[in-house]
């Protein structure tokens, strides 16, 4: 009972107050019924993306696993660039000069073969 009799003039001043405000707004809305329509527009808006922001975060987190398993892909390309380099240097040294002689003295040696087979 206090509380009701404590708020009481509150009531008293604030009654007033918002029906003069309801009623400035419903003459805007008849003056101009394209606000209505905007505001009903933006209100159904708000709706819609509170309702989409689930998934749109789960978007983002898919995004956001998908990058980081990226990096770690990333990174394990990078490791293997040794293995890479590694390789590398080994063709490096087929193909330098004693690569080269080795390669020759085998096919000399194939043909000697091959030509003592056939005759």
């Amino acid at each position: 009972m206090a509380l009701v009799a404590a708020a009481a003039p509150v009531g008293q001043v604030m009654i007033p107050m918002l029906t003069s405000l309801v009623r400035a707004f419903t003459g805007l809305l008849t003056a101009h019924p394209i606000i209505g329509t905007l505001i009903v527009a933006l209100a159904s808006f708000g709706s819609a993306f509170t309702l989409l922001l689930g998934p749109i975060r789960a978007v983002i987190l898919s995004a956001r696993l998908l990058f980081s398993g990226l990096g770690i892909l990333f990174r394990v390309v990078m490791s293997g660039g040794l293995v890479i380099r590694a390789l590398a240097v080994a063709v490096g040294l087929l193909t330098g000069p004693i690569g080269l002689t080795i390669a020759a003295v085998a096919a000399l040696a194939a043909g000697l073969v091959l030509l003592w087979k056939n005759s």
